[in-house]
């Protein structure tokens, strides 16, 4: 005949399996909050940081234009005419860091303006994961903590009259009433 009794062995398992998943959860919901965190940093990066950055740049190199070119006039003129090799290049060089700082603008303006419809897709999804993180998990995590109580409790149960014995019963038998 089958042993009535359950076979309660493993309930450190279930402790070990319940802290790691405390663990899981804590540094998830961390790397979450992590993430938008760092997401939100990288939209005030561009939308001022970057923005101004380059703002700058364009009129500090727009500057440096109308100084090289100025510099190139002024040789023109005490030469009669003729500009130094190095007075053209240095207006070359300055167009072209100027045409640079133009499209690096152009650049932080459109990733400004599609950040939000790029994003937005991969928040939703992370919202989501951060839903059933802080929902569902939160409900497993206390499922095993009262399924470890329950077994704990059920193991101590003693079968009566074999006390020395510490062996836990199925269903202890019910008490007849002699009423």
């Amino acid at each position: 005949m089958a042993d009535p009794r359950a076979n309660v062995s493993s309930i450190e398992s279930l402790e070990r399996f319940r802290a790691s998943l405390i663990v899981f959860l804590d540094r998830s919901k961390m790397t979450i909050d992590e993430v938008s965190s760092e997401t939100s940093r990288i939209r005030m990066w561009l939308q001022s940081e970057q923005r101004m950055y380059w703002i700058g740049q364009l009129k500090r190199r727009n500057q440096d234009l109308d100084e090289a070119q100025s510099q190139l006039l002024s040789a023109r003129i005490s030469a009669l005419g003729e500009a130094t090799h190095s007075h053209l290049k240095a207006v070359q060089r300055a167009k072209m860091q100027v045409r640079e700082a133009e499209e690096k603008l152009q650049a932080v303006k459109q990733w400004t303006r599609h950040f939000e419809s790029r994003v937005a897709p991969l928040n939703k999804q992370l919202g989501k994961l951060d839903n059933l993180l802080n929902g569902e998990m939160e409900k497993a995590v206390h499922f095993l903590s009262e399924s470890i109580r329950n077994l704990q409790e059920y193991a101590e149960v003693r079968i009566p009259g074999n006390s020395g014995t510490g062996a836990p019963i199925d269903n202890p038998a019910p008490e007849n009433d002699a009423s």
